[in-house]
């Protein structure tokens, strides 16, 4: 009888803890749009160094891109004390699962299109491919904190 009392008291402690955990998450002001404009920076610079024409210019969207992300993940670890991997176990995984395929895919068509110097076609796929991100970001922060049950 005790173990069985013992077990319950552990699991309703389990879950008020990760209830707990649900309330104090917090996502800074803006990050999801500042994930979305990273990546829309980093796809930009990266297919642009496919292009004959733009290799000079590739370096500072690239270099911006990353300095937005690191930017970003700073924020996070210090409003929640750590960091929180994209791909934790659970129904968060399917939603970063859908984002890193998209991600995957407007690189690979933004590099296609810098390398035929398509301009436009890099600049709209990065766009695009950042507001996917910026979404799926913002996605995956409901569903991890439905997950915790908050």
């Amino acid at each position: 009888m005790e173990s069985s009392e013992w077990a319950r008291n552990s699991l309703e402690a389990v879950e008020q803890e990760r209830a707990e955990s649900a309330r104090r998450y917090v996502v800074p002001r803006g990050y999801d749009v500042a994930m979305g404009a990273a990546v829309t920076l980093l796809v930009m610079g990266l297919s642009l160094n496919a292009g004959d024409v733009a290799k000079q210019v590739w370096f500072g969207p690239t270099i911006g891109g990353l300095a937005l992300l690191l930017w970003q993940v700073r924020r996070f670890i210090a409003a929640n004390g750590t960091w929180i991997s994209g791909l934790t176990a659970g129904p968060t995984r399917w939603v970063a699962a859908s984002g890193l395929a998209v991600e995957v895919a407007g690189f690979a068509l933004a590099i296609y299109a810098g390398s035929q110097q398509q301009w436009l076609l890099v600049v709209v796929v990065s766009a695009v491919t950042g507001a996917v991100i910026g979404w799926t970001s913002h996605r995956w922060s409901e569903v991890y904190r439905q997950s915790l049950g908050g």
